[in-house]
């Protein structure tokens, strides 16, 4: 376990880094004295371009990064869904029980290839897109001012790598509305225009035009491709 004046120093050294890769070395050693082994970290909403620049670091095991590329698991990840609606770090075990089947499977996976639980940072700012850290322990620290503590320092890490790598590219931000959230709920559950129509009681007529006015929100071409921006975009509850 670390000190306070230790975690101090940290915090001055993350901010007087020069390069990425020493604000990367200077969290993790940190993290590292805590207790934690694995470190993510990430932005909730980059670009969808996939040649645009992003703004991501992970220790993980190789195979698993790949594994959850070649999956596309991030949509369906409740710690990201749960991220997206907070400010407050959370542990896995947290968005763990919020979850779907899906999620849930998500999650067992990850603690397959790594530790069995972790703490979540959701970092948001109308400065730059909005980030994560992401740390994995067997133990979660039960000291409150220690978590206190490693939250500025996730904070000031995921800041300082956005002044060194940024700028990056924002998307315009999406609001759906109450209605045209429920569709696309709808749709997410398997529901038909005229299922939908009946559970919210609204013609089916109207479930497609709040559909079609949500994938042009989306940007998406069909129902699918709305549900998984909608998930992505943290619009849907989880």
């Amino acid at each position: 376990m670390v000190s306070v004046n230790e975690s101090y120093a940290a915090l001055e050294a993350i901010n007087g880094a020069a390069t990425p890769a020493e604000v990367v070395l200077i969290f993790t050693t940190y993290c590292t004295n805590i207790g934690f082994r694995t470190v993510n970290i990430g932005q909730l909403s980059a670009s969808r371009d996939p040649d645009a620049k992003k703004l991501q670091f992970s220790n993980m095991p190789k195979d698993y990064i790949q594994h959850r590329i070649a999956q596309n698991t991030s949509l369906h990840d409740p710690t990201l869904i749960m991220a997206r609606q907070t400010m407050l770090p959370f542990t896995w075990d947290k968005a763990y029980a919020h979850a779907d089947r899906m999620g849930r499977n998500i999650i067992d996976e990850c603690r397959s290839y790594t530790e069995s639980d972790g703490l979540f940072f959701p970092i948001h700012s109308h400065d730059f897109i909005s980030g994560f850290i992401s740390l994995g322990a067997n133990h979660i620290p039960d000291d409150p001012q220690m978590i206190s503590l490693l939250g500025f320092a996730a904070s000031a890490a995921y800041m300082r790598l956005n002044e060194l790598m940024g700028p990056y590219p924002r998307e315009t931000e999406i609001n759906l509305s109450a209605r045209e959230r429920d569709v696309i709920y709808a749709a997410s559950q398997g529901l038909t225009n005229k299922e939908a129509a009946r559970l919210l009681k609204i013609a089916p007529d109207t479930v497609k035009q709040y559909m079609s006015s949500a994938q042009r929100k989306l940007g998406a071409s069909d129902r699918a491709m709305a549900v998984a921006r909608a998930i992505s975009k943290g619009q849907l509850p989880y």
